[in-house]
């Protein structure tokens, strides 16, 4: 159905309707419509010359709750058990030589993510204290990604999906370099934008390829037949594109992808970044822009290259499996706390990996459900590493031991984020590793036995890290930087304004508005472990149908 409206075109692919009401169809693409675009809206506001900083916090939380609310109401009216996606064409671009759609579209892939971007940003501009530098800059920078992230996971082509995902890099360029925590922020940035910037070429190679062949970057152009029952990816056929054209495009865009995740060997940018990030660019780089890679394989990769896939999956199982192996070990000598939970997301997308080449239903499953459930318990980790830095204003884990006496509830905190992190049965990522490691094990036995060793080796260095600052005793480092190490060399090596937390003093340490920021990602921590189930139904489906467009 075509209604043309405000100079674009709105197109509802669906194969029922809800009872035949034509107004609820009109609310739901119109809520659709406003709920994209309520923080570009917000924005407008900001050339205004308000001097307090109250007003730009405020309005940025509004637009997100606006728009995190419309989301909901549009996933609510959802008839995923119908096949039901909502698709939204806004203009056709055609040269003559090429041609695409520039689409965005909900669907079983991208629904958990529409969802989620609004929500981990709300939560950063919640967590962004009163005394932070540039904060009107900070609050536009997260409403100026909600967009571009937005984008990314609803898009229907590649051109679009590439070019959002290279706009997003520089506001995260900027979250590290302006609001950086230590001198090395420069740097960390930089390399950032580096590593983005020589994976981009790859992909763009990919785009150039595959419109050079096909004469467009749209994905619907790449499928023989598509109808409305289709949107599941039930009874789709694929183009079947040449064998050694589809060993070039497959490298081309998994390499692109691998180093954005980031995958072994090109993991080094994201301990760096993270490592100097504020907390908020830790949130959004953890939660979002890692995810943006792995949703672009599920999107982009899997379903149109078979035989590249099957090609490539020795070498996809070697990469991912070494990749685990080697970082569960670098694991145990990180001193700090942030670069410890950089180390443990590239454990993860290393794993995801070795689930993405272990052509398993379970395996598939789980390694959508690792970006899930990742989301949820990275961010909570970054925010509880953020709250002990506002205190002790140092990440060295030798400075902080004891963390229970001193701050119980702070304590708690990091004790169940790492808990959950390690896999333990109180977070989604103990079911999608289990699914990740069951899946495995059908396809290669000794493949899943490896990954095990690396899964047991890093809950073992969670373990110790939470003997180390939750139960630790204190120890000559942490007497030695309180009482010896003069305030200016505090100052000089580690942070700004460093006050040093009394060994005696306890305290209840958490905000009101810390509580608001992180009571969400326990509870969601917690709802992804024990109602696993509703979250499969919704994708189960159409990841498993991926098995078939490759030939499994």
């Amino acid at each position: 159905m075509i209604f043309q409206r405000d100079n674009f075109i709105i197109t509802v692919i669906a194969d029922r309707f809800n009872n035949g009401h034509w107004m609820d169809l009109y609310y739901l693409v119109t809520n659709f419509h406003w709920g994209l675009i309520a923080p570009l809206i917000a924005l407008l506001f900001f050339v205004l010359p308000f001097k307090s900083d109250l007003v730009w916090r405020y309005l940025s939380i509004l637009a997100l709750v606006c728009q995190l609310t419309l989301n909901l109401w549009v996933v609510a009216h959802l008839d995923f058990k119908g096949h039901m996606s909502l698709y939204i064409k806004y203009f056709d671009i055609d040269f003559g030589f090429f041609s695409t759609t520039i689409s965005l579209a909900v669907d079983y892939l991208s629904m958990f993510f529409y969802l989620l971007v609004p929500l981990i940003l709300l939560l950063c501009a919640i967590s962004v204290r009163a005394e932070t530098l540039r904060s009107k800059l900070l609050y536009a920078l997260i409403l100026v990604m909600d967009p571009l992230l937005m984008n990314v996971f609803l898009s229907y082509d590649y051109l679009h999906f590439f070019i959002f995902l290279e706009l997003s890099i520089l506001p995260m360029f900027l979250l590290i370099s302006v609001w950086g925590s230590r001198s090395r922020r420069s740097y960390a940035a930089y390399t950032y934008f580096f590593f983005s910037m020589f994976a981009s070429v790859f992909f763009l190679v990919s785009i150039i390829i595959l419109s050079a062949q096909t004469g467009s970057t749209s994905l619907w152009s790449y499928y023989s037949e598509f109808t409305s029952d289709d949107l599941m990816l039930r009874n789709l056929t694929p183009l079947e594109f040449e064998y050694s054209m589809q060993l070039t495009v497959f490298a081309l865009l998994f390499l692109s992808l691998a180093i954005k995740m980031p995958v072994f060997p090109f993991h080094i940018w994201l301990p760096e970044a993270h490592g100097e990030a504020s907390t908020v660019g830790s949130v959004i780089l953890a939660a979002l822009f890692l995810k943006m890679a792995g949703f672009g394989i599920f999107r982009y990769v899997m379903p149109f290259f078979p035989l590249a896939y099957n090609y490539y999956q020795a070498l996809g199982l070697a990469i991912g499996t070494i990749g685990t192996l080697y970082c569960s070990l670098i694991i145990f000598r990180q001193v700090d706390l942030k670069k410890f939970i950089a180390y443990s997301s590239v454990i993860h997308m290393n794993l995801m990996v070795v689930a993405l080449f272990s052509p398993d239903s379970l395996s598939l499953q789980g390694a959508y459900y690792t970006m899930l459930a990742h989301t949820i318990v990275a961010s909570l980790l970054f925010f509880v590493a953020g709250i002990i830095y506002d205190r002790y204003h140092t990440r060295i884990v030798f400075y902080m031991p004891d963390l229970a006496s001193r701050m119980p509830v702070i304590a708690f905190l990091m004790f169940f984020a790492l808990v959950a992190n390690a896999g333990f049965p109180v977070s989604g990522s103990f079911i999608a590793e289990l699914h990740i490691l069951i899946g495995i094990f059908r396809t290669s036995p000794v493949v899943a036995f490896l990954c095990l060793i690396g899964v047991c080796a890093t809950a073992v260095a969670h373990f110790l890290l939470i003997n180390r600052m939750v139960y630790g005793t204190v120890t000559s480092d942490y007497t030695y930087f309180s009482n010896i190490v003069p305030a200016e060399d505090k100052v000089k090596h580690l942070s700004v304004g460093y006050e040093t937390v009394e060994k005696t003093k306890v305290t209840w340490d958490w905000r009101v508005s810390e509580i608001m920021y992180t009571s969400p990602l326990l509870f969601l921590t917690l709802h992804m472990n024990y109602a696993a189930s509703s979250y499969f139904w919704y994708f189960s489906d159409g990841v498993t149908a991926l098995l078939a467009l490759l030939g499994y």
